[in-house]
């Protein structure tokens, strides 16, 4: 009898993530798309691994803390044509201003 899953499909991306100052991501924050689903954790060295779609807008927010958040913005191309094994790419993440709405 074969189950069936639901799965994210799109082209994987390990992202090199770092603060502004340079400083690597915190280890274990949370990391949502646009519509804020949970899509993967930052993992040692402040990388991030996501499958991401070709439809999707190019940003994620890594959750800092309770009330802090930084965006991660990709290239428009980040998705690639969804051909790549994985795709990396580094990308800084810049401070957010707004107040997270139910985050947690």
């Amino acid at each position: 009898m074969a189950l069936k899953f639901e799965t994210t499909t799109g082209t994987p991306l390990l992202i090199h993530g770092r603060m502004r100052d340079g400083s690597q991501l915190p280890f274990g924050a949370q990391v949502v798309d646009g519509r804020d689903n949970e899509v993967g954790i930052v993992g040692q060295a402040g990388q991030v691994f996501v499958r991401r779609a070709n439809d999707e807008a190019p940003t994620l927010r890594v959750i800092l803390s309770e009330d802090s958040r930084c965006v991660l913005d990709l290239p428009p191309d980040a998705a690639g044509t969804g051909e790549e094994r994985i795709r990396t790419l580094d990308a800084v993440c810049r401070e957010e201003a707004t107040p997270l709405a139910g985050i947690r």
